[in-house]
């Protein structure tokens, strides 16, 4: 068993707020925080991926196509299909990112 504050966890090198929680031979779990206007550019990933919208609101890019997204929503991607996140809120984003690796 483990148990970790978020404020113990690890930052992860990228250009958002991301703290990496839990890292395991099968999975990754990340907190990441988008301020008001902030985004993530389009990319792909090698994992498929689990995320838990905590708080806030934003536009999840997919695919090409645009969702509107607000708190307490799932969303499972498939690895290799490029994805971006828009916070259009006027409050911080608040995600749980699980990488199935």
């Amino acid at each position: 068993m483990n148990i970790l504050k978020l404020k113990d966890g690890v930052k992860v090198p990228v250009n958002f707020d991301a703290t990496r929680l839990v890292i395991r031979d099968n999975l990754e779990m990340l907190y990441v925080k988008l301020k008001p206007n902030e985004h993530i550019e389009p990319h792909t990933n090698s994992s498929d991926m689990i995320m838990y919208v905590i708080s806030g609101s934003g536009e999840f890019g997919y695919n090409g196509q645009t969702h509107q997204i607000v708190k307490e929503t799932v969303i499972s991607v498939e690895k290799n299909v490029q994805r971006e996140w828009k916070n259009i809120g006027h409050e911080e984003l608040h995600l749980l990112v699980t990488k199935l690796l």
